[in-house]
């Protein structure tokens, strides 16, 4: 998309209505991918065509209509396949309403004003204790928290920009980075965790639909964008200066070997030193995902191609390991539940005994998440209304397959549970599974 920009705005490419469509294709693709980088990608775009506008405001005033045109294109042909999901996600069942969540919870993970400079534990080479102030950063998110660059690398392009200051194209970027770690730190300025009260640009968002609800620090994503293209700017142009034979005082090098290993040399020990500080740690932490016996191979086709399943333990984040086997298995079958916002009726709570009724099957197959030492009586009992309540879920959602694994606070009293409506499993290895489950329900009198 910025290269695409880069044609319309600067160029000004005479097949700038060509660049137009492709923007529009890859503005749609990030949709269908994410559109919340969509969203944080606009925001960007939109500053960077501001500040284009104040550093180049003649050219900018001359050439309006042009990139006006391209951007048009671009729009349309965006909306044209967006169009639906947009709608859908906005009037279709079970739509949101409001904030997906409360924008209190926005400020738990918020910049900080020393993050690109402190390291977190996600960092191979930093000292262990400035790991641990950085991963209190961000709410204690490290996942978040992408803002760290290093005092190297901080100190490189700080030379880059002073060196290249004359040329429009590094001070573009150089102010772009600097907008987004503005919108990166939020609504109020942290530093070192504690909120100075101060208020920053983003607050002018905190109020606008469908963007209010971001999460600032995200914009992490085009500090290190921006922070790279600087990088390469520098590097490429440090390489063709000594290449060229020019110092600073343009003193010529000879004799030409000893020219050209400078230049590869001096260059790639710039990049080095700006980018060992944030190699990351390795290796990954990983885990073996134990996929139970009946989602192998050559079991898997005991479960209906797209039977829909009601596993425990219940995928619900941030526990959704259960969603492995359906992935390993091409997508054979459904699986309900999963991390996602859905509404709920108030005071619902996924884990305490005091759910709704209409909500017993997600305290039942909820209850392997449940703390250790729980009382297994917070199970809902197996009386007339709660089967029929777990009957009448299963027939609204078409519930072909159960399965129990043996995992969490109590799997036998799921069994029991389960076994109280259908009758006992109709598979036992490893995990308890009962198949046919419609046909089963059916047979069931309604009064029992």
């Amino acid at each position: 998309m910025l290269l695409c920009l880069d044609e319309i705005l600067i160029r000004r490419s005479k097949n700038s209505s060509r660049y137009g469509v492709l923007l529009g294709l890859l503005a749609a693709a990030q949709y269908l991918i994410s559109d919340e980088v969509l969203a944080l990608t606009m925001i960007v775009a939109v500053a960077g065509v501001v500040v284009l506008s104040i550093l180049n405001w003649r050219i900018a005033v001359a050439h309006a209509r042009h990139a006006v045109k391209a951007l048009v294109i671009a729009a349309v042909v965006c909306g044209v396949i967006i169009i639906y999901p947009v709608y859908f996600s906005y009037t279709g069942p079970e739509h949101l309403t409001g904030p997906p969540q409360p924008l209190s919870g926005i400020e738990t993970f918020p910049g900080d004003l020393l993050g690109p400079i402190v390291p977190t534990v996600s960092q191979w080479l930093a000292p262990v204790h400035y790991k641990l102030i950085g991963d209190r950063f961000t709410g204690r998110d490290v996942t978040e928290n992408g803002l760290y660059l290093g005092i190297p690398l901080i100190v490189i392009l700080g030379a880059i920009v002073l060196a290249c200051r004359r040329l429009k194209t590094v001070i573009f970027f150089a102010v772009m980075l600097i907008v987004s770690f503005i919108l990166a730190l939020g609504p109020r300025l942290f530093v070192d965790t504690h909120n100075t009260g101060i208020r920053l640009p983003w607050t002018l968002f905190t109020h606008v639909p469908a963007i209010q609800d971001l999460v600032p620090v995200r914009f992490s994503l085009f500090v290190q964008m921006f922070a790279a293209i600087i990088l390469a700017i520098g590097v490429d142009r440090a390489y063709n200066r000594i290449r060229s034979g020019r110092t600073g005082n343009h003193a010529r090098i000879r004799p030409s070997l000893r020219r050209n290993s400078l230049a590869m040399t001096v260059p790639a020990l710039v990049a080095v030193v700006a980018l060992v500080p944030v190699i990351p740690k390795f290796p990954y932490v990983s885990a073996d995902t134990n996929v139970p016996s009946l989602f192998d191979v050559a079991n898997i086709k005991n479960i209906p191609t797209d039977s829909v399943v009601l596993t425990y333990p219940y995928p619900a984040e941030p526990e959704d390991q259960i969603m492995v086997p359906q992935a390993l298995s091409n997508m054979r079958f459904k699986i309900i539940g999963g991390t996602g916002h859905v509404p709920h009726p108030a005071g619902y709570s996924p884990y305490g005994p005091s759910i709704l009724q209409p909500l017993i099957v997600e305290q039942l197959f909820n209850a392997a998440y449940a703390k250790p030492g729980s009382d297994p009586a917070e199970f809902p009992p197996t009386t007339p209304q709660n089967l029929s309540s777990l009957r009448t879920f299963i027939g609204n959602y078409h519930v072909g397959t159960i399965v129990v694994y043996p995992f969490g606070l109590d799997p036998k009293g799921v069994v029991r549970f389960v076994s109280a409506l259908l009758g006992a499993p109709s598979w036992n290895n490893q995990v308890v599974a009962w198949f046919d489950v419609q046909a089963k329900v059916s047979s069931v009198n309604p009064g029992s």
